[in-house]
């Protein structure tokens, strides 16, 4: 379910890992897209705690609704 991070709507790693990507693919996307003005990326980096964390309006409009 997206949520507010400040200003930024976002999901988390869990929500979309089991549905509609692989661990390994969403990684692949991220890095993929990385540099790049349109494609999947991440707000929040995951660790220690912390979830990943990507912005809902960069996922395409099949995983949106």
């Amino acid at each position: 379910m997206p949520h507010y991070w400040g200003k930024i709507l976002v999901v988390t790693k869990d929500e979309l890992v089991p549905k509609y990507y692989s661990e390994s693919a969403l990684k692949l996307a991220i890095y993929r897209y990385a540099d790049k003005p349109y494609g999947i990326k991440k707000v929040q980096k995951g660790g220690n705690g912390r979830q990943m964390l990507i912005d809902f309006d960069s996922l395409s409009m099949d995983v949106q609704n």
